[in-house]
């Protein structure tokens, strides 16, 4: 694939009974490929499967070993150490699509063709995240912004983390990422708004109190600033025609 080797590996039976065995049976499997490797873990629970056995070998993560999974489950990819890089399907778009299947099915139709579910995205995490410019201390600038940004988060707030001045702090921060520390903790509540949208169950108006403003005026406001439409026409561009169709739960 695209001039890589690729290996396929099972863990074997990995339920809460048998952890510690399939911990065991990844890092012996892990252990003699190649290093940088990237793993691609089929669920949440697997890809800290994964995060357990380099730990177990000493491995290095995401440098030596970079884990991305599937699903988005925060209980599991928020208690990770490091935390856990998952893939989140649009669950709201496989249940109106498992509806028209079984509505077909029911009216003596036969199965529709298989479709293709759009993914909401990528939730990056630290198991694929590196450390900008080889600066940990931007590395856990960023990790803060990620888990906090929505929570009031200030730009004091993170500059803490830096033990320095303000100057020095936003100076490393933009060698790293090309950003000051407000661009980026703003970029992260818009893309958790984004998030919102899709989804299509919240007003305006919550989704601005969910994100960190004061308000759906500065919400909007924010927004059309970064994308050039308000969030409702955002939402209309964005989310499938069928979806809007029905009314919100």
């Amino acid at each position: 694939m695209h001039g890589m080797r690729v290996a396929v590996i099972s863990p074997g039976p990995c339920g809460d009974s048998d952890a510690v065995g399939a911990i065991g049976r990844l890092a012996d499997a892990l252990k003699p490929l190649p290093r940088p490797i990237g793993v691609f873990a089929a669920a949440d629970d697997i890809g800290a499967l994964v995060l357990g056995a380099a730990a177990r070998l000493g491995l290095r993560v995401p440098d030596d070993v970079a884990v991305t999974a599937v699903d988005d489950d925060p209980e599991v990819c928020e208690n990770c150490s490091p935390t856990l890089t998952s893939i989140r399907p649009d669950y709201r778009r496989m249940g109106f699509e498992a509806a028209a299947l079984l509505h077909s099915l029911i009216g003596g139709g036969g199965a529709p063709a298989r479709s293709t579910v759009p993914l909401v995205g990528i939730i990056r995490r630290a198991s694929t995240t590196g450390v900008p410019k080889g600066d940990r201390k931007v590395a856990d600038a960023l990790e803060l912004i990620r888990l906090h940004s929505c929570n009031g988060l200030s730009t004091a707030d993170v500059v803490k983390t830096f033990g320095t001045s303000l100057h020095t702090a936003e100076d490393r921060f933009r060698a790293a990422t090309g950003k000051t520390i407000g661009q980026e903790i703003i970029s992260r509540r818009l893309a958790a708004a984004c998030g919102y949208l899709r989804e299509g169950r919240a007003s305006i108006a919550a989704i601005a109190g969910f994100c960190g403003w004061n308000g759906a005026a500065a919400f909007r406001k924010a927004f059309k600033a970064k994308f050039g439409v308000s969030p409702a026409k955002w939402t209309r561009a964005e989310v499938p025609k069928e979806v809007l169709s029905h009314p919100r739960s």
